[in-house]
């Protein structure tokens, strides 16, 4: 939804300001992992609520950090804005969803009925440290932003994945625009345990 900047307040917010004084920037991105199965320790989560849309009830999302791990426990690197919902589909014809099968990957098989009750189970298992297996895959997308290609669906927009990706590429040039992307690293689906 969009907003009319004109009608923001103009007084000062009342929380911190940034610190410019000593002001960190962004670091690089990590070079993203190659496609694989690894374990994951979640870093950090995040909560963010959706708003009810279409008759559709509010969606919870979480967004997680991990470190990656080999089979030896060797770390291997960090897999950021992992993103995972409340919001059901339908998996060969059965109810299911994102956030379920983060729950199973950690072993938790609790039939949590609030959305407070899921990012409750969430926090937890991310404070104790709690790890789980999945398989990554290597991504790049390009919505062409500032171009005559430009599209605001995501589903419009270029997309390659896995193996079509060459070994150790961290960025693609994306045919239709021109422009470099960079290549993340993704969770394609957490093993259950």
């Amino acid at each position: 939804m969009a907003i009319d900047i004109n009608q923001l307040p103009v007084t000062p917010d009342d929380v911190s300001a940034e610190d410019f004084d000593n002001y960190v920037d962004a670091s690089e991105f990590p070079p993203p992992l190659a496609d694989g199965t690894y374990t994951l320790k979640p870093l950090k989560v995040e909560f963010d609520l959706r708003e009810a849309q279409n008759g559709n009830p509010a969606v919870l999302v979480a967004i997680l950090g991990h470190e990656a791990f080999d089979d030896s426990g060797n770390s291997l690197g960090k897999l950021s804005f992992d993103r995972i919902s409340d919001k059901v589909f339908l998996r060969s014809d059965v109810k299911v969803s994102m956030m379920a099968d983060q729950l199973r990957a950690w072993g938790d098989s609790q039939r949590y009925s609030s959305k407070q009750e899921k990012a409750l189970a969430i926090k937890a298992h991310v404070e104790a440290g709690d790890t789980f297996k999945a398989v990554t895959k290597r991504e790049a997308f390009c919505n062409h932003k500032d171009t005559s290609h430009e599209v605001t669906d995501s589903k419009k927009g270029w997309t390659v994945k896995g193996n079509k990706i060459p070994d150790g590429a961290t960025e693609m040039e994306c045919p239709v625009c021109k422009k470099q992307v960079r290549v993340n690293s993704k969770v394609d689906r957490r093993i259950p345990k």
